[in-house]
């Protein structure tokens, strides 16, 4: 009996490139890849028993049987294992970086007029040292984090190399090469890729690659536990014992990343109707302006509203010109 030849999936032909593209862990990941189709919570708890035997599937808040947004399930949870992968990646960078601080090691070169100088830095701790850095140095690390992130979740970054969203049945944690880049009409290609620039996982085998993966995912689970142990020992001195006076103390707000800005955002008034408890109801009041050392709600949201009502342009309506009017007092 003649057989079709099987054409090689999406997985597949990416485990070439890139561990993190494709989760897999050892031959009995990868034939499970290659067999019929497993439903994606099966998937999730026979991935988390290869990840800790230990503990296996556990799930007490049942996240993995939820529907976000009036999504699937299945969407769901590539959703929550794309977050996982993603916050491990960045936690083992945070961890890592609060402990080269706290050790005293230091770029060689100065940061020049976008960072403080290093004599500043000395008896600081980790979480005040961001707090040093001016405003453009940090409105310059967020904006370039999210350039990473709207490249990650673009449906043209993802499809050109015939992938799919991660909620539409990708690969969680996979990260589209940075080639073809749009700009100005035409494309470019640094040439050093984000992941993996100089090739070093190009030589691995597939099992190679999914191990290392797996690796990832619990090194990452390991260090989001770590980052939090640093910042809540520094802010709460005691509360994690086994660092007590190990840890550099922080009487900064952890959650407030903007301590400080500049006048050009701040307002003398806000105008009632786009303070909180406005008439729209709308619940997204965003922080805008700084009055007497507190925040001001804007809702900028029912700003937009009010002016696409009225089939007028946001620009041109009554309602932004009035705000426009108060910053200009500045």
């Amino acid at each position: 009996m003649e057989t079709q030849p099987k054409e090689p999936d999406f997985a597949t032909l990416l485990l070439a490139n890139n561990p993190a593209r494709v989760r897999s862990h050892g031959a009995s990941s990868v034939a499970r890849r290659e067999a019929p189709h497993m439903d994606a919570l099966s998937d999730l708890q026979q991935q988390a028993k290869e990840l800790n035997p230990a503990i296996g599937y556990y799930d007490p808040l049942g996240l993995s049987k939820s529907e976000f947004w009036g999504q699937s399930n299945e969407a769901t949870i590539g959703f929550l294992r794309h977050s996982e992968i993603k916050h491990g990646r960045v936690a083992m960078a945070g961890f890592l970086g609060y402990l080269i601080h706290e050790n005293g090691i230091r770029w060689p070169l100065s940061f020049g007029k976008f960072g403080p100088p290093y004599s500043e830095l000395e008896g600081l701790s980790a979480p005040d040292v961001w707090d040093k850095c001016s405003f453009f140095t940090k409105f310059s690390l967020i904006a370039g984090i999210g350039c990473f992130e709207y490249w990650g979740e673009s449906k043209y970054s993802v499809e050109q190399f015939g992938g799919k969203h991660y909620m539409r049945g990708g690969k969680p944690g996979y990260f589209p090469p940075l080639k073809n880049i749009p700009l100005n009409g035409k494309t470019f290609t640094p040439p050093l890729d984000f992941f993996d620039p100089f090739g070093f996982t190009q030589k691995l085998t597939a099992e190679q690659k999914a191990k290392k993966l797996d690796a990832e995912i619990n090194n990452g689970r390991l260090a989001m536990l770590g980052l939090m142990s640093l910042i809540s020992e520094a802010r709460v001195p005691g509360a994690v014992p086994a660092l007590k006076g190990v840890v550099k103390g922080y009487n900064g707000e952890v959650m407030n990343p903007f301590n400080s800005i500049p006048d050009v955002f701040k307002v003398d008034a806000i105008p009632e109707k786009f303070a909180k408890g406005n008439k729209l109801g709308l619940p997204f009041n965003l922080p805008y302006g700084v009055k007497g050392g507190g925040y001001a709600g804007l809702d900028v949201w029912g700003l937009i509203s009010e002016g696409l009502s009225g089939i007028v342009p946001v620009y041109q309506s009554p309602e932004f010109m009035e705000l426009s009017q108060s910053i200009k007092k500045r």
